[in-house]
């Protein structure tokens, strides 16, 4: 009792203490917390604001999202028509109102639309005056003139002022292309250092190769080669992909200057060999006039008949007489063992990082303890899941082993001639099909047949099972890239998914695929096996006959990207051959 009453009169005290304190605080004071409790408009509690409402200079003037919306879509409007004239008259007419406050995205079409060539009018007069081409130049000039002023105040000027948001790499991108369009080089290549260090606003950012591309294309046009191929360097050490666009403009300004860039023109080209597949018409166009650039010293051929089975070609003789031929042999290509072991090493880790425990070290470690390299690598989901599109179909064990007794016969034959030898190479010599834990546990894997396949499989050690949780598309593709040269993948997987495209260098393994991936059909039992070609599709150069083949396509539209498996599509290739 004596407790209850001693914890009660605490708890008056306290309660009258704390009313004392409070109607002690100055008048002042509790007038600034009431103001501030109440500073705030309804409906900031139940809605976030908009990034536009943000940031307002003056506090005391509240956003006008309704106006602000307007303004925005005016200018959008206008930079869709490419019309200069409404978008700033909407601009300005927003500066001198303080309840409008624009997003960065309409700063960066404001700059976009400064940045991009004017339509300038011609073809109307056929003969003007010498007055009139004067007035058109200084009519010109002061339109670029009014486009970099617009451009610096906003990008100098208001950008830096907001605190809500930043600028973004579009921003720098925008402001680069419109100094390469004034050929002003320099300053727009100073656009990539300032994204990359934060300039004044201090926020780093990471260039894209449109922030790169417009000093560079404007170095190549004025001929500047030291400075274009810094900008092509800064690139390449970005760990940037470029494209056939900046290839073409490094080629055309290596055959304008071929007299000192002829080295660099051929170094070029052996770069493109592991980054082009096939040129399109305006980079073979490029790269031949690189070649003629050199009066008597190439010949130029185009081929169009190379045959499949051995990849043998004929061009005319270089004596110059029509009726005799030359022969010469394409190559396969794969890669080197730098690019190799960089595959290998990205696919190790992305999978390390995606899969459960340790799982894909406890598959590493079973591939290092076969007695052989897995060699024949069977993507089993692929083999039994083909063909089988329709309502009520299921995993395939018929057809799975259809594929795997073809590639013991074509792959994995001993041909030693001691039958002692044959039996141990045949054990080590075996297909191996990697298939998911699921898979052998559904309904498909628990009918008698398929029971009969798997047992078979495990027997023979012919089988990996993936661990449940994983992806077996790292397993088979990893087990492939570590067995070497011979390997060979069966599988139509093309490999395009969010999986693949997570890989540092996606071209590596679209190389890696034309060199050791085998497709299959199966046909009322009957498997066909595809091996890739005998050569390779890519640029070639041999040394020794001293003579380089192009491929290319004559329509741009035939080659795009990650479209290159289209068995019907025949490229041509041109022939460069040294006139001795």
């Amino acid at each position: 009792m004596h407790r209850f009453r001693a914890r009660t009169t605490f708890v008056l005290f306290a309660f009258c203490f704390c009313r004392q304190k409070h109607a002690h605080k100055p008048r002042k004071e509790q007038q600034q917390q009431t103001k501030m409790s109440s500073s705030s408009p309804p409906s900031a509690k139940r809605h976030k604001p908009d990034n536009d409402a943000r940031n307002n200079n003056n506090t005391n003037v509240s956003i006008n999202r309704a106006l602000t919306f307007q303004t925005r879509k005016k200018i959008d409007d206008a930079a869709q028509k490419n019309d200069r004239i409404s978008a700033f008259e909407a601009y300005d007419a927003a500066k001198n109102d303080a309840s409008i406050l624009l997003p960065m995205h309409t700063l960066n079409v404001l700059l976009h639309l400064c940045s991009t060539a004017r339509e300038r009018k011609g073809g109307e007069e056929d003969e003007k005056n010498e007055s009139d081409d004067k007035d058109g130049a200084s009519g010109e000039e002061e339109e670029d003139r009014l486009d970099k002023e617009r451009a610096e105040e906003i990008f100098f000027r208001v950008m830096p002022q907001r605190t809500d948001v930043k600028k973004t790499e579009m921003s720098y991108t925008a402001m680069a292309r419109l100094y390469s369009r004034l050929k002003e080089y320099e300053k727009s290549y100073e656009m990539v250092d300032a994204c990359k260090n934060g300039g004044a606003d201090g926020k780093k950012l990471t260039p894209k190769l449109r922030t790169f591309t417009p000093s560079l294309h404007g170095f190549c046009a004025s001929g500047n080669v030291k400075r274009a191929e810094d900008v092509f360097e800064a690139i390449e050490r970005e760990g940037l992909e470029c494209t056939e666009m900046e290839f073409t403009s490094m080629m055309d300004l290596y055959g304008r200057e071929k007299k000192t860039c002829e080295e660099s023109g051929f170094r070029l080209l052996r770069k493109m060999k592991s980054k082009v597949r096939t040129c399109g018409k305006e980079l073979i166009e490029s790269i031949r006039r690189f070649f003629e650039a050199e009066p008597n010293a190439w010949r130029c051929e185009t081929v169009e008949n190379v045959e499949s089975s051995s990849g043998r070609f004929e061009v005319s003789n270089a004596n110059g007489e029509n009726d005799s031929k030359q022969s010469f042999k394409l190559k396969q290509v794969g890669l080197n063992d730098v690019e190799s072991k960089e595959l290998i090493a990205s696919v190790g880790k992305l999978a390390r990082e995606r899969e459960a425990g340790a799982n894909f070290d406890d598959f590493c470690d079973w591939l290092e303890k076969r007695e052989a390299k897995v060699q024949c690598i069977i993507d089993g989901a692929n083999v039994g899941m083909a063909n089988q599109n329709f309502a009520g179909s299921r995993f395939h064990f018929g057809q799975l082993e259809n594929v795997v007794e073809e590639c013991r016969r074509r792959y994995c034959s001993s041909t030693s001639s001691s039958k002692e030898n044959n039996d141990s190479a045949a054990s080590k010599q075996r297909p191996v099909v990697f298939l998911h834990q699921r898979r052998t546990r559904d309904q498909a894997a628990k009918h008698q047949f398929g029971e009969k396949v798997l047992n078979r499989l495990r027997q023979n050690k012919e089988i990996f099972v993936t661990p449940h949780g994983s992806n077996d598309d790292w397993y088979w593709l990893y087990a492939a890239l570590v067995a070497g040269e011979n390997a060979v993948l069966i599988s139509n997987d093309e490999m395009r998914d969010h999986v693949f495209q997570m890989l540092p260098d996606p071209n590596l393994l679209r190389r890696w695929k034309e060199r050791h991936q085998v497709r299959f059909s199966v046909t009322k039992g009957e498997v066909e096996l595809y091996e890739p070609d005998v050569y390779t599709t890519c640029i070639q150069e041999d040394e020794k006959d001293e003579y380089w083949m192009i491929p290319y396509v004559e329509d741009e539209d035939e080659e795009k990207e990650g479209d290159h498996e289209n068995e019907d599509e025949e490229e041509k290739w041109l022939f460069f051959g040294r006139i001795k």
